[in-house]
């Protein structure tokens, strides 16, 4: 999920002590003041070899993602634009192999059995395939988009930066019930899915109270609505009657003494 816009970064390995950690709280509870400011007090960026091994995608000054051809911005138009060699590479890849699989080969297995087998067959598999669709969007996508998520033009700096980043672009269903958790296949933990994407799915509920409590305790929005609710929220913003929140830059940590950096 964190090549999505507004999940930004690989979360390599995460240590749970990085969010409680002070600096990460103080610059989360600051970054509404960036938000207003447009970025006037930007973090510095070091055009070090460290930051350029890791970092290959992101423009040196600015941390904002190149756009390579390897990189699809999903439109109706970009899945069947031919003229991209990734979309040609997706289609046999993927597209075309799973289709011939699943609607061809699979059904037709049952031809001995007759033809009226085979339509029952495929109708079957179509049905399938369209409640699975359903159900994976509903589950998926209403936690990532909404008026109250961010969406962020730039790349963490550090870890506690990361785990912000994370809170704030991401939103939670109701949890806790095993069968609200199997039929949302634990992704109504996706705060903490985002967090810990390491952590066994079963465990999501033994820290969820945990994290909630720690974000409400420093000032850190921490989403959590129906997951008809967050629906709403989503069709809000693909109609254009809402957008999701834009912020452009964290707030320089303070120096000792006061004194910002550049002073």
């Amino acid at each position: 999920h964190l090549s999505i816009d507004n999940q930004i970064g690989l979360s390599g390995s995460c240590d749970f002590n990085c969010l409680l950690h002070p600096s990460g709280i103080r610059m989360a509870g600051r970054a509404e003041i960036v938000e207003r400011n447009h970025g006037h007090n930007r973090l510095d960026i070091e055009k070090s070899h460290h930051f350029g091994r890791k970092n290959r995608n992101l423009d040196p000054d600015s941390r904002k993602r190149l756009q390579h051809e390897n990189i699809t911005y999903l439109t109706v138009w970009n899945l069947v634009d031919f003229r991209r060699r990734s979309v040609r590479r997706l289609w046999l890849s993927c597209y075309l192999p799973y289709g011939i699989v699943h609607f061809g080969l699979v059904p037709l297995a049952f031809l001995p059995l007759g033809t009226t087998a085979v339509w029952y067959v495929l109708l079957n598999k179509l049905l399938a395939e369209a409640f699975t669709n359903v159900h994976s969007f509903l589950v998926i996508a209403p936690n990532h988009t909404a008026d109250d998520l961010y969406r962020f033009s730039f790349h963490y700096d550090r870890k506690e930066e990361f785990y912000v980043t994370q809170v704030m672009g991401s939103a939670n269903y109701h949890c806790g019930g095993e069968f609200t958790d199997y039929m949302s296949c634990w992704l109504n933990y996706q705060i903490e899915h985002h967090l810990f994407p390491d952590l066994p799915m079963r465990q999501y509920s033994r820290i969820q109270p945990q994290v909630k409590a720690l974000c409400e305790k420093h000032g850190i929005p921490y989403r959590q609505e129906s997951v008809f609710r967050r629906f709403g929220r989503l069709l809000d913003v693909a109609v254009g009657k809402t957008s999701m929140r834009q912020l452009e830059a964290f707030p320089r940590p303070a120096m000792a003494g006061g004194a910002s950096p550049g002073d």
